[in-house]
């Protein structure tokens, strides 16, 4: 996805979507680390649940409730708020799960290449609750790529949607 995004020229925009960039939690803490490495390459626009203190080089938004707040009816208002905030952006990488849906229908209509990275817990239980299983398979089927962290989150998802956009990437470590 990467390779076929910005053949033109110029410097790449990476739209994030993420619910923190923190070191107090797994997702923040991913997050800032990913971020931390692409901006050395790449252009980045952050969509956050709370507010950041200012990263060099990157525009960063807090317009997200948090993760796991997101009802159906939230959804949809959240994805149509930030649409306008991922326009500019060359691709969509989302971090967290529970927002794969609201990027999924913002990206309706932006269609921008969309990936999802799926870390595991929260990429296969909500597989198991009807309305938000409809909504994370919406997503999973929409997404160009969805990076599983390991073999295991790739082996649950696959069994429990019918899709074949998933790659392995497991996560790395930083020895810096």
């Amino acid at each position: 996805v990467w390779n076929n995004v910005c053949s033109g020229g110029g410097e790449m925009k990476v739209g994030i979507i993420t619910s923190s960039l923190s070191h107090s939690d797994g997702w923040g803490r991913y997050s800032l680390e990913i971020v931390s490495a692409l901006k050395k390459h790449v252009a980045i626009k952050i969509i956050t649940a709370a507010s950041q203190k200012k990263l060099e080089n990157m525009e960063i938004y807090p317009l997200l409730p948090e993760p796991l707040s997101l009802s159906f009816s939230k959804i949809i208002a959240e994805s149509f708020k930030i649409k306008s905030y991922l326009m500019d952006c060359d691709i969509v990488h989302c971090l967290v799960e529970p927002y794969a849906p609201v990027i999924a229908f913002a990206n309706i209509k932006l269609k921008k290449p969309f990936i999802i990275t799926a870390h595991g817990t929260y990429a296969v239980k909500p597989l198991h609750r009807f309305i938000d299983g409809i909504l994370l398979r919406f997503a999973y089927k929409k997404a160009d790529q969805i990076l599983c962290v390991s073999k295991f989150t790739e082996k649950e998802i696959l069994k429990r949607t019918t899709i074949h956009n998933t790659r392995v990437i497991p996560n790395g470590v930083n020895y810096d």
